[in-house]
């Protein structure tokens, strides 16, 4: 059954990608936060939900909970700004890049294990993570990141004008990287505080995701004032993309509850299943999309995915 579900998850992670890089193309530069503000209103009605109807293990309400860890605060807003930089990198980078830089988020994860132990002086538990198998992976990931603009030879470009185009095409890819590379940052940091949190013990699975969720509209509610200031006039999230928000919102909370269920049935399989994921959006882009690239930028592509993958199946192993 886990096996169901955990698939099922995973498909719908890559047409939440999918819908997004779509409607961040043909939309304006507001539209990562109208889809943000979409997804929040849709997951405070499923806190309201859950909470009404008892799924919570300790069966109080999102406020108790939140005064009982009010770190949930910093994790929401870290949530918030991962997806909004996330959504805005589509701006600048194809989706297969933007998927395959990303499928390294473990990296960043485990660099700032890295620093945390090094913060708390804990140089042995350092010592014991800079191991061969992690640092290969992790070489050949940056590596390539900062090679990829670079796969189609300068020398081969005939005229200005192509030059002109190669260099306008390196300085969008190099600002996506860099807008990317901070959501990743800012994702490994969530997950940092969310480990803590529920390692703490203190709140439980479901009561931290309905608080989370509960607590979104608040951030979701300042990015809705933000935007009607902006254009001075009523703005609805639906109104201006109604199906591919609807469809990006609904995608995104049901992926995550599909893979919330994988995990209860089977949490390391699930794992396992999910180090593929990068893999499912890139082969979407290039069915979708239609996303084409030449054999050296694919390379670079693929080198940096399965590098990524490499890593998180060693950091398994050790």
């Amino acid at each position: 059954m886990w096996l169901i579900f955990a698939a099922l998850s995973l498909l719908l992670y890559a047409v939440t990608d999918i819908i997004g890089k779509k409607s961040v193309n043909s939309g304006n530069s507001y539209t990562p936060l109208e889809l943000c503000i979409t997804v929040s209103i849709l997951s405070f009605f499923i806190s309201i939900i859950l909470w009404f109807f008892g799924f919570g293990e300790s069966g109080m309400s999102p406020w108790q909970l939140l005064v009982l860890q009010p770190l949930i605060l910093v994790n929401l807003l870290c949530f918030f700004l991962y997806w909004i930089y996330y959504l805005l990198s589509f701006k600048f980078i194809r989706l297969s890049v933007a998927e395959a830089v990303s499928g390294s988020s473990g990296i960043f994860y485990f660099l700032g294990l890295i620093l945390f132990n090094l913060c708390l002086g804990k140089l042995p538990a350092v010592r014991e993570m800079f191991h061969p198998l992690r640092l290969i992976p992790i070489i050949l990931v940056l590596t390539f990141i900062v090679l990829y603009p670079f796969a189609e030879s300068f020398t081969k470009k005939n005229n200005n004008a192509e030059k002109s185009v190669f260099k306008k095409n390196r300085r969008s890819y190099f600002l996506g990287i860099c807008i990317l590379m901070l959501s990743l940052i800012i994702d490994s940091l969530d997950s940092l505080i969310t480990t803590f949190i529920i390692d703490e013990g203190n709140i439980s699975t479901v009561d931290y995701i309905m608080t989370s969720y509960f607590l979104s509209i608040f951030p979701a509610a300042v990015l809705f004032i933000f935007l009607c200031l902006k254009r001075k006039k009523w703005f609805i999230p639906l109104k201006n993309h109604p199906i591919s928000s609807v469809g990006y919102s609904v995608s995104a909370l049901l992926s995550s509850q599909l893979y919330m269920v994988a995990s209860y049935c089977d949490a390391v399989r699930t794992g396992i299943l999910f180090v593929i994921y990068p893999v499912v959006p890139i082969i979407g882009a290039k069915i979708f999309l239609k996303e084409k690239f030449t054999w050296r930028q694919n390379l670079c592509i693929w080198i940096i995915t399965l590098s990524a993958i490499a890593f998180c199946v060693s950091d398994g192993l050790l």
